[in-house]
This record gives C-alpha cells, sequence and structure tokens, in this order.
C-alpha cells in the first residue's frame, strides 16, 4: 500500500490565516481601493471564492461560500506549482476549487487565454462547464464576463467563450479539448473506478496522459491533476513515483484522528459513511488510500502470466475450442434487469474445461440496458453455440422468471441460480475461486482487440473484490462479470468437473436457499441499497443559486447606490457589507503565511 503525504490538519484556533468570515469583513478606516482588493483576489482563488463566488442557500453555507484551510492551502500551492497532483476525500471540495473557482480566476486575470477541464467522461465533463456557465449567467459580480447574445456563438455544452475572449473547453478523458495550447489544464477525477482495477485500462490511461494530455499547454503554463485515487499502479501512482509533479494528499481524517473539514465532513457523518459503503471504499475514497494487490482476492499477477494468456480469441467455436482440449462447457449469467444509464450489466459468460482441469474463457457477452426477449436471446445463442453442459441463471427475486421460462421454451440445461450468502464461502464462493487462479488454472484468450478488451473488464472485476469483515465485497461500479463468472464455476463444481479439494458440505445448498429469502427481506427493507452518490459541493452551486437570481441583481443595484453615497467616505463595499479593519499581509501579499 503507498503511504502518501498528507496534509496534517492545523488546528483551527491556532491557524494564521483568517476565517472566510473575515475575509469578507477586513477593511480599513481610510479605506482599501477596490482596485487593490480585486488584484488581490486574481492572485489568489481562496480569496477570489470569497468575494465573488456565490454559495448554496442551505446551512453551513447560508449563500457564502465556505474556504476552509485546505483550500487556502491549494491557492498557496497553485501560486508555487505549475504542476501538481492532489489527491482529496469526496466532498472535500477539489472539483469546486481546481475546477469551478479557479478557472473562473484565471479566465479574469488572464483575458483571451485557453482553459481546458478534463473529467472521464465528456457527460461528467459537460457538468463541470453547465456548472460554470451558470455562475457566470446568474452571479451580477461576473456578469462583465456573459458575452451579448450577438457574441455567444460558442457557448455551447461542450466550450463557452466569455466577454473578454477567454475560451474554456472541456473533454472527458481520452478525448481531445478544444484548445490546442491552453494557458491553465486541469484534469479533474479523470479516471473512472469501473476499469481502473484492469492493469491494461490503467496503462492505458496513463499512456494516454504522457502522450496527449500533458503536452497540451507550455512548459511555464499551469497542469493540475486532482482526484480521488483508484489504485496505486493508477495514473496518481505513477506521478507520484516519477516525482515530477509537487503531490499531497489530502484525506478526511488524518492519521492524528483530526478532520479535514469539520464543518462539512464531521466526524459523525463520515462515520455513518464508513458503515454504509464498508472499510475498503470508505479507506479509497474518503482515506484517500487506494486499492492495491494485498487487498485484492484476485491480485493483477494473476492475471498476466504466460500460462494465463493465450493465443485464442473470445467467441470461437466449441469445434475451436476442443481442438485445444476443452470438453466440457458451461455458462453463468447475471441479469440486468434496469434499461437505464447506471444500470447493471447483463452478463452472459462461457466457461469451459479441458482435460488437465484448466477452466477456459470462451465468450463474454456483456451489455446493458437489454431487455427481457433480447436477454433470453443472448443466453439461447451462447448456450446453443457451446452446447452447454449446464447454464446457470441469477435466481435471485423476479430475475428467477427469466431462467425459469427460458427453460421450458428450450431445451437448454438452464437452472436458476441463488446466489445468497454462499458467494462468501471459502470453499463454495467467490474465495473458493483463488485456488484455480494461485495453480494457473485459468487460461484467457488475447488473440484480438475485442477478446483484450472484454478480459481486462472482467479481470478487473475479479481484482476489484476483497474480503470484509467475513464478505466478499466490490470496490467497482459493477462487478457483473465476475459474478457470472462465478456463477459458471459453480457450473462446473455441481456437475461433478471440481477437481480440487473444495467441496460442497451437507445442508449447505439449503442454507443457501433459506438465506435467500432473509436478503429478499433486507432488499425490500431497503437495508442492502447500494449507496447514493456523494453530493457534489461543484453542482450544488449554480444550482441551488440559479433561482435567486433576480433577487440579487436588484441587491447588487441597491448596493451600487449605496456605495456612490459612500465614495467620499473612503469605505469600500464587499459582499454586502463594509470593509471595516485592516486586511491581514496574506490577503494583499498572495501569500497564505500558515
Amino acid at each position: 500500500m503507498i503511504e502518501y503525504d498528507v496534509a496534517p490538519a492545523p488546528e483551527l484556533a491556532s491557524a494564521s490565516a483568517p476565517a472566510p468570515e473575515d475575509v469578507r469583513d477586513v477593511g480599513g478606516a481610510g479605506g482599501i481601493p477596490p482596485e487593490a482588493i480585486r488584484a488581490a483576489a486574481l492572485r489568489n482563488t481562496a480569496v477570489y471564492a470569497s468575494l465573488y463566488l456565490r454559495g448554496p442557500r442551505r446551512a453551513p453555507y447560508n449563500g457564502r461560500f465556505l474556504v476552509n484551510w485546505h483550500h487556502r492551502e491549494w491557492a498557496e500551492i497553485e501560486q508555487k506549482h505549475k504542476r501538481a497532483c492532489i489527491l482529496a476525500a469526496r466532498g472535500s471540495g477539489k472539483s469546486w476549487f481546481w475546477v469551478f473557482a479557479s478557472s473562473l480566476r484565471e479566465a479574469e486575470r488572464s483575458p483571451g487565454c485557453e482553459i481546458a477541464i478534463f473529467s472521464n467522461s465528456q457527460p461528467q465533463a459537460r457538468k463541470r462547464l453547465r456548472t460554470i456557465r451558470l455562475e457566470i449567467e446568474g452571479n451580477p459580480k461576473l456578469q462583465h464576463l456573459l458575452p451579448s447574445r450577438k457574441q455567444r456563438s460558442l457557448w455551447g455544452t461542450d466550450a463557452i467563450c466569455l466577454a473578454n475572449g477567454t475560451l474554456i473547453s472541456t473533454a472527458g478523458f481520452g478525448t481531445k479539448a478544444r484548445g490546442d495550447h491552453p494557458k491553465r489544464l486541469v484534469v479533474d477525477d479523470g479516471l473512472s473506478d469501473e476499469n481502473m482495477t484492469s492493469a491494461g485500462v490503467r496503462k492505458h490511461h496513463i499512456e494516454h496522459f504522457y502522450s496527449a494530455i500533458e503536452s497540451m499547454p507550455d512548459e511555464n503554463d499551469p497542469l493540475y491533476v486532482v482526484g480521488t485515487p483508484m489504485h496505486v499502479h493508477d495514473l496518481y501512482g505513477d506521478l507520484r513515483r516519477r516525482g515530477e509533479y509537487f503531490f499531497r494528499a489530502y484525506p478526511a481524517v488524518d492519521r492524528d484522528g483530526k478532520l479535514l473539514w469539520a464543518a462539512k465532513l464531521p466526524r459523525a457523518a463520515l462515520e455513518a459513511k464508513r458503515r454504509r459503503i464498508g472499510e475498503i471504499r470508505f479507506a479509497r475514497e474518503f482515506l484517500v488510500k487506494p486499492l492495491s494487490d494485498a487487498s485484492s482476492l484476485f491480485p493483477s499477477w494473476m492475471f498476466e502470466g504466460p500460462a494465463e494468456r493465450v493465443d485464442a480469441v473470445l467467441g470461437m467455436p466449441r469445434e475451436a475450442f476442443e481442438t485445444l482440449g476443452v470438453r466440457r462447457f458451461y455458462i453463468g449469467v447475471d441479469f440486468g434487469l434496469a434499461a437505464t444509464i447506471g444500470s447493471d450489466y447483463t452478463v452472459v459468460f462461457g466457461w469451459g474445461v479441458d482435460g488437465d482441469g484448466n477452466r477456459w474463457v470462451l465468450d463474454i457477452d456483456r451489455e446493458r440496458g437489454v431487455g427481457y426477449e433480447a436477454q433470453k436471446d443472448k443466453i439461447r445463442r451462447m448456450g446453443q453455440k457451446y452446447r452447454a453442459d449446464l447454464i446457470y441463471a441469477e435466481g435471485v427475486q423476479a430475475q428467477r422468471i427469466f431462467g425459469e421460462t427460458l427453460a421450458m421454451e428450450t431445451d437448454l440445461p438452464v437452472k436458476p441460480f441463488f446466489t445468497g450468502r454462499g458467494k462468501h464461502s471459502d470453499a463454495i464462493g467467490v474465495p473458493g475461486m483463488r485456488v484455480l487462479f494461485e495453480n494457473k488454472k485459468v487460461r484467457i484468450p488475447r488473440g484480438d482487440g475485442r477478446s483484450v478488451e472484454l478480459t481486462d473488464i472482467w479481470a478487473g472485476e475479479m481484482q476489484a473484490m476483497t474480503v470484509q469483515d467475513g464478505r466478499v465485497v466490490s470496490i467497482a461500479d459493477h462487478d457483473d462479470a465476475a459474478m457470472a463468472c462465478w456463477m459458471a464455476e459453480c457450473a462446473v463444481r455441481d456437475s461433478g468437473q471440481f477437481d480440487f479439494t473444495f467441496s460442497e458440505r451437507p445442508g449447505d445448498r439449503e442454507a443457501l436457499e433459506a438465506q435467500e429469502a432473509e436478503d429478499a427481506l433486507l432488499d425490500e427493507a431497503g437495508l442492502t441499497a447500494p449507496d447514493t452518490p456523494e453530493e457534489d459541493l461543484f453542482g450544488i452551486v449554480a444550482a441551488t443559486e440559479h433561482e435567486r437570481m433576480r433577487d440579487e441583481q436588484a441587491r447588487a443595484d441597491a448596493r451600487r447606490e449605496e456605495q456612490k453615497a459612500l465614495s467620499g467616505s473612503g469605505a469600500v463595499m464587499a459582499r454586502g457589507g463594509l470593509l471595516r479593519a485592516p486586511p491581514p499581509s496574506w490577503f494583499l501579499g498572495g501569500g497564505l503565511g500558515f
């Protein structure tokens, strides 16, 4: 496990930098020129956000952004380093700071520049840009950046051009942004946890970053990589090992038990989150400790040896596999019932056994949003193609009807399979498959692009399997291919072809069925529902404030009139209140003075 350089949380009472409330209320009796305040804000993202950007109306924000000590530290890192990799807990405001606030500050500081933002997918990238666009449209303090309707030739979902000529473009990781040589580039959560457990996908992402993204900005222009770690050998781990980027990690709780951001991530909320998502995911997403082979049931080395990777292709006819020694043919089916974006995949997994007991990956049919009849057709086609000896189809609740109906409509040996708590068993569960990989008994076709792609996905899901409190859990978004593979292996075992020492004990099947009934009750009670995505501070910025656009505009007009009346006294207005006390040295000098 990588031990990251972790930023210690200071004692708030002793922190030298002022709290965000103080930032808005400082000033001098003699008055501070507005241009001096603006210059300070354009040098420091934390100050800029405090003075010019809106926050959610709900507590604890109350319409203002809570700029915590780590945001002020990020502002200092931004001033000192052109290349930096920042890992931070979910909910820490990393996207808000590095993408939203910092991009707007740079847009004002460098008119006519190009700013590029990369996220893990195009929809996610568009979400980032939409938030920036809505803030410009709805914030009276940023109206000078809003182009006239005649100027809005580029004011869309993938790129916007501001009134001062600044271009902000977004793209998904693996694609190219509109600007060729951005003045500032940010890779924000560029890695998706769906496939980051795959060694092949990780290698591709790393190569793409160095070949296509890192070369975009000039050497003296900033490039920041921010996110949450997925695996010790992902892009973030590679950047740390190379040592060319400033690297710092910000867990929600440091080694001494101090909280990163008590107002947004209080201890009670973190403990509740830990209980809901489990120790493994919590360690990765909130303690920024990535997955490693040490915590995986099926570490990466099990899939990378010459004995495992063979010059064959997925989907070959039965006869072709027979020439390679395969004698028995099995299929496991994991259904995906919801035909929606983000839903589970339907996976039909072909699994063969040769005369030496080696397992062969025959084929992987993996698709999301598949209807009832199409799912049956997938099973029928693969079952008939390989004349399967036994097909185990997931039999949980409504999914059971798929297998039962198909068994009645065809002569295929389809049987419902009940997972229950059996998947956690060292003997008959997912952990029991480890012996196959340890003894190099798995053969993985890698002979063409489709085979490489699908076996990488499957291997990634297997590597994401770990054990927590005696239960098998996955830290990936999906485990459908891994579960279909296990069902296929259970078909091998139950047909008498399992030739290792592990065997089903008397009463196991009855216990599984009883446990299945218990699982159904838990599901109905919502006790096993998947965790909802972490609420994103970044996305709240505009969404919660858009409705008060008219009211804030009216208040801004009133403040301007009041400022005119007070212009002779030297007082300066800032965010709805008079500036009364002299600013500390960090405010005007650009340094944070920790």
